[in-house]
């Protein structure tokens, strides 16, 4: 699990968005609650209407021991009316890659 350590130092915050969150679910199978919870604090630094995160978030209090907070969370969320979350983009396919391979391409055309 080298990978998701080193994105947390990318330039792009959508991908250190993704790399922090996928460290809290890997924290939560790893049974780290507090750990997880930290991880999608961080993401939600970054992107504070990230609806998965913020989910993700509830999870673990609720995990934890912490129904009433994790509800709360869950309504809290629901009130948001941003739907701005990388997440999306994410489940969309390559899409950090859109960038280069768009330069990419204009220089094979204009070879």
């Amino acid at each position: 699990m080298r990978e998701l350590p080193a994105a947390l130092g990318h330039p792009d915050d959508q991908i250190r968005y993704l790399a922090w969150t996928f460290l809290g679910m890997a924290g939560v199978e790893r049974g780290d609650l507090e750990g997880a919870e930290q991880c999608y604090t961080e993401a939600l630094r970054l992107f504070p209407a990230g609806q998965i995160a913020m989910l993700a978030r509830s999870e673990a209090a609720y995990l934890s021991g912490r129904g009433v907070e994790a509800a709360g969370q869950v309504v809290s969320m629901l009130r948001i009316q941003r739907k701005e979350d990388p997440w999306w983009m994410y489940l969309l396919g390559d899409w950090w890659h859109y960038e280069a391979r768009l330069i990419r391409l204009r220089a094979e055309a204009l070879r």
